[in-house]
């Protein structure tokens, strides 16, 4: 399965847990993970190459809710999510890390409106 099919099958498997019954402890947010040890050189290093990286992506500064640990074809993920300060309905952003944190996968939904 390529990054892609990955991180989409990752937010797919999200989006409904999103919904799922609350953990009894509660996950931690994006910018709470990228504090843990590991996290944010492979968050640095999925930007690699990349331009034109919003800054609320790039400082993880937007709002989130507590991350999603979950697993897919047997490698454990934690799931996260942000967006946008005061525009999260248009930005959106759902990051996928590998357990092992070798590896990050970002995906960002950016709506627009045509008037």
């Amino acid at each position: 399965m390529n990054g892609v099919s990955r991180l989409l099958s990752l937010a797919l498997l999200g989006a409904a847990l999103h919904w799922a019954p609350a953990q009894a402890e509660e996950q931690p947010r994006l910018f709470e993970l990228l504090g843990q040890p590991g996290y944010k050189a492979t968050w640095h290093a999925m930007f690699k190459g990349e331009s034109d990286v919003p800054k609320w992506v790039s400082d993880a500064s937007g709002p989130s809710s507590p991350s999603t640990s979950l697993s897919l074809e047997g490698q454990p993920y934690v799931l996260a999510n942000s967006c946008k300060p005061h525009d999260c309905g248009n930005n959106r952003l759902l990051v996928a890390f590998r357990g092992d944190k070798s590896a990050a996968y970002g995906l960002q939904a950016v709506s627009y409106t045509h008037l």
